[in-house]
């Protein structure tokens, strides 16, 4: 009886203390911009460490020195795998603060795209595991840093090469409302 009391107990203090890691709003949408990218986007948390995150933006890039912008769906699972250490230490996990792993899957459009040239963005599939932080400042502002490696289909007939690998890399300062 004494073994059942006390693994009541600490039953209910871990659950207790495990409903208080999650300090970041069920749901949450906002807005970053960097270098060659520029998304609005939408956060749900599925549990503690787990999110999706849903965007739509532009990548830009450059080609033969001219500039090129393209719409980006972009669909990301997340593990904030760092979120309850950062709670512990006493650190914001507000908006998921915190270190990352994703697999982000996109689709670069080429029917709105923006340059001098027709046809310089091909449509394509992206799904490129990702690794990265994201650190809150002041209340709503945050910083994002990722770096990705994977593998990307180019569905355009006439192209040769179909398949290949896909890099990516960034930095974003954005708003989180």
């Amino acid at each position: 009886m004494k073994y059942l009391y006390m693994t009541f107990f600490f039953g209910a203090i871990s659950s207790n203390i495990q409903a208080q890691v999650n300090l970041s709003p069920k749901f949450f949408y906002g807005f970053q911009i960097g270098l060659l990218e520029t998304v609005f986007y939408n956060e749900v948390n599925l549990t503690d460490g787990f999110s999706l995150k849903t965007g739509v933006g532009l990548v830009g890039g450059i080609d033969n020195s001219s500039f090129f912008a393209t719409p980006k769906f972009e669909l990301q699972p997340k593990w904030n795998f760092t979120k309850k250490k950062r709670f512990f230490l006493k650190k914001t996990v507000q908006y998921n603060a915190s270190n990352y792993v994703t697999i982000a899957l996109s689709y670069l459009s080429e029917w709105l795209t923006l340059s001098e040239y027709k046809n310089r963005a091909n449509e394509r599939i992206q799904l490129i595991p990702t690794i990265g932080f994201k650190r809150n400042y002041k209340q709503n502002l945050n910083v994002e840093f990722f770096l990705g490696l994977g593998y990307e289909r180019i569905l355009n007939q006439d192209i040769v090469k179909q398949n290949g690998f896909a890099l990516k890399l960034g930095a974003l300062i954005g708003f989180d409302f």
